[in-house]
């Protein structure tokens, strides 16, 4: 858990940080995310373990990227999108 006083640090500090932690799955919320982070950026990504002791266990989760820097340029989350993005080839044209 998150101490009172490194909330204020991180909350006051002039330097950038990112924090990884699960936002939520199937079946349940962080509760952390509103009661400590909800005041810094928060960019989601749906995330696959491939790994755990039985097949169910291997189930999607959404992770939150929480920071305090402008995330505007950023997907603010991928949720729900099924089809990945296509690759486009870098082309340099010499003219």
């Amino acid at each position: 858990m998150i101490s009172q006083h490194t909330l204020k640090l991180l909350s006051e500090t002039k330097a950038k940080f990112i924090l990884s932690t699960w936002h939520h799955n199937d079946w349940r919320e962080n509760e952390m995310i509103g009661k400590f982070w909800n005041k810094f950026n928060i960019v989601t990504k749906d995330h696959f373990y491939h790994n755990g002791g039985s097949l169910e266990n291997r189930r999607t989760v959404v992770e939150a990227l929480i920071c305090n820097f402008d995330t505007n340029q950023i997907n603010q989350h991928n949720h729900g999108l099924k089809a990945k993005p296509k690759d486009h080839q870098l082309e340099l044209v010499w003219g």
